[in-house]
């Protein structure tokens, strides 16, 4: 067996563990070309460093292992961060495409489910509620807003702005009721992703 052979083997595994069932799941999940990363898989392409390292982080395995087979397997938790919340729950950026894809990842005070996403907290204007650097965790693959009303998720509009918000009402038409912290309430709005908020990771632990 070819050394690409070996990395192969290990990155199946790794996409394995990390509780994908297939390698196309892998991809769609994190916005990889999958062809690509079906070459990686089965040994057809090498594997550059820079790749592994996102290969590394997303699976949440040590660098070291995956190229040579030594140490570890598995690193230090991490968990994948789409975006920056500011005081009024507004996200600090644009999203055209979703589910949203990370920008950066920090360290996770334990191990997060491999499909979950965060979005820090970056100013003041949410508490006592939220803390600058407190991460709410998601679903990165979302939920039907119906599923969650009543709950408090982050939202992309069709016009790719992002909110943390309560979804209050669903209509018929599919618009959605949103409710902010402070208790506003905004009608009819075009929601493309939503996902109920199902954990809460403290700054103070991160």
């Amino acid at each position: 067996m070819t050394s690409e052979d070996q990395i192969a083997q290990r990155l199946r595994a790794a996409r394995r563990h990390a509780g994908f069932t297939s390698a196309s799941a892998a991809a769609r999940t994190f916005g990889w070309n999958e062809v690509t990363y079906r070459a990686h898989e089965n040994g057809l392409r090498g594997l550059r460093t820079a790749v592994a390292e996102r290969y590394a982080a997303h699976f949440n395995i040590s660098l070291a292992w995956l190229l040579t087979g030594e140490g570890r397997q598995l690193r230090q938790h991490y968990l994948d961060i789409a975006g920056e919340i500011g005081d009024d729950g507004s996200l600090l950026r644009r999203f055209r495409v979703v589910p949203p894809r990370p920008v950066f990842s920090v360290a996770a005070p334990v191990a997060l489910p491999p499909q979950a996403i965060g979005f820090r907290i970056a100013g003041t204007g949410l508490q006592p509620r939220y803390d600058r650097g407190d991460i709410v965790v998601c679903a990165r693959a979302g939920d039907a807003p119906r599923n969650i009303v009543g709950r408090e998720a982050v939202v992309i509009t069709g016009q790719g702005r992002g909110y943390v918000r309560i979804v209050r009402r669903v209509m018929r038409s599919g618009l959605v009721d949103l409710q902010a912290i402070d208790g506003r309430v905004t009608r009819a709005v075009d929601v493309v992703w939503s996902a109920a908020v199902t954990s809460v990771v403290r700054a103070r632990d991160v």
